[in-house]
């Protein structure tokens, strides 16, 4: 059975508050939070090294998408030089066949 003991007390400037005393934990009970905590603690560091890579990866992945719209357009342009270069390619050939037939 757990002994609670509550006391009115006065604290510097004489406002009134509670405070109760709990009996001590056991030893085991002690061990068994320091456990706790230290497990809390190597799953927060975790998780804050989790977040950074996290981080680290959203930036990465932001700069190689807008690397690919660069580049998307990039293709576009040469597709579009080719093209024209394709067109000027036959209108040559058709004047150099039609003047190699007229000699």
């Amino acid at each position: 059975m757990k002994n609670l003991i509550i006391t009115k007390q006065k604290n510097k400037v004489g406002e009134h508050y509670f405070r109760w005393l709990d009996k001590e934990t056991c030893t085991r009970g002690k061990n068994v939070v320091l456990g706790l905590l230290r497990r809390i603690r190597i799953m927060e560091t975790e998780m804050r090294e989790t977040e950074e890579r996290k981080s680290v990866v959203v930036n990465t992945l932001q700069s190689l998408e807008a690397r690919n719209l660069e580049m998307e357009g990039i293709i576009e342009e040469n597709k579009k030089e080719l093209d024209y270069a394709v067109r000027d390619n036959r209108r040559l050939r058709l004047l150099l066949e039609d003047n190699m037939m007229k000699h």
